[in-house]
Order: structure tokens, then sequence, then C-alpha cells
């Protein structure tokens, strides 16, 4: 089989990156044959690394599970509330409607008490939200669905961090880590042609300093 030249290896590597920046497929044997042992040993700790997060993502902390189910509560009773509403012919009826609003309202306002205290107990868990959290009157949260903050794996259309497992986590694709490995290569076979073409450059300077100073021997023996 013959040799592949480096100009081929490059060519082949940034043919393979386009692909995956495309979206497309990268079969795992053009991956091996493309990266070094090191590399391919880099891609497997990365994606260990990765494995991780999503375990991390998965099994939330207690704190997190908490509030998502009392702000699911809250939701659900908005949500009663909000399809009450509406012209009431009735004393009955214009009370219930108060009566949902208010706790509604009361529901919000305990998910928006157990988001204080656990922020209070570990500001670390500011990373699972979508947003800033700010309390106060000057403050980001409200009891109503839009400022009521996200868990970031949240599906919730008021999700307002879609990519917050990605900026927060680190959580990145399979395909990701490939294009790091294979840009890494990339870079290192270039640096490497360019070291090449410097030790050519060096080796024809000395040839050419070679044949000057027989020359200049030639020389001098013919004037004696």
């Amino acid at each position: 089989m013959p040799r592949t030249s480096n100009t081929d290896k490059i060519q082949r590597l940034k043919e393979l990156i386009a692909r995956l920046k495309d979206g497309q497929e990268v079969a795992l044997r053009d991956f091996t044959i493309a990266t070094n042992l090191q590399q391919r040993k880099a891609f497997k700790a990365m994606w260990q690394e990765q494995m991780e997060i999503r375990r991390q993502l998965k099994n939330k902390p207690k704190a997190i599970t908490d509030y998502e189910k009392k702000l699911k509560k809250a939701l659900l009773a908005n949500g009663r509330y909000e399809a009450f509403v509406g012209p009431k012919s009735t004393s009955v009826q214009r009370k219930k409607l108060g009566e949902m609003g208010v706790k509604a309202e009361g529901l919000f306002e305990e998910a928006i008490e157990c988001l204080s205290d656990l922020l209070a107990e570990d500001g670390n868990y500011r990373q699972w939200f979508d947003r800033d959290i700010v309390f106060g009157t000057h403050g980001n949260i409200d009891t109503n669905p839009e400022q009521m903050p996200r868990v970031i794996t949240s599906k919730s259309f008021d999700n307002l961090s879609k990519d917050g497992a990605r900026n927060n986590f680190g959580l990145k694709t399979k395909a990701e880590l490939k294009i790091e490995i294979l840009e890494q290569a990339l870079a290192e076979l270039t640096t490497e042609m360019a070291s090449d073409a410097e030790k050519e450059e060096i080796k024809r300077k000395e040839q050419h300093q070679s044949i000057k100073l027989k020359e200049m021997l030639k020389d001098l023996k013919a004037r004696k």
C-alpha cells in the first residue's frame, strides 16, 4: 500500500472536519485512520468526561428537583386559573376565580421562597438556572410563568437558555469532540510540515555553503 504524504493527510483532515461541521457523520474507521494513538486516547478521555456531565445533568441535586416540583404545581394551578378567566355571571363563579388566582400566586410565592433558600444554601446552584436571578423590588423574579426561572434542562418554551447545559456545564456532542481532536491533529501535522520545510531550507543552505567553500578552495589552489 503506498504511503500517504503529509499533504494528503492534511487534505483528508480538512475534509473530515468540514463534514462534521456540516452535520454529517464521520465513521470510526475514518477517524481512527486520521488520528494517532495519543489523540484517540485524548478523545476517549474527553468523551468519558462528557458522560459524567450527562450523568450529573440527569441526576440533579434534590434542592433543584424540589424547586421544579413546586414550580410545576404553581404552573398547573395558574393554568387552571387562566382557563377559567372570563366574564362570570354569578358571584359564586367570581369568587371561585378570585380564589384560584390567589392559590396560583401563593404557590408561585412558595416556589420563589424555595428558590431563595436553595441559592442561600449554595450559590453554585445558580448554574442550574436559565437566567441571572435577582430578588427584590428591582429583581427579575415575579409570580407569573414568564418570570419564574427554569432549570436549564427544562423543555419549557419559557426556558431562556436552551444552551444552558453547554454554557454552564461544558456539555458537548461526540461530533464536537471529534472536531477538536481532528483540528489538533491538523495543527500538529501542519507544524511538523513547517518544521520539515525549515530543515530542508537549512540543509539547502548548508549544501550551498559547502559548494561555495569547495569552489573557493579550488580557486586558491589554481592561483598557487
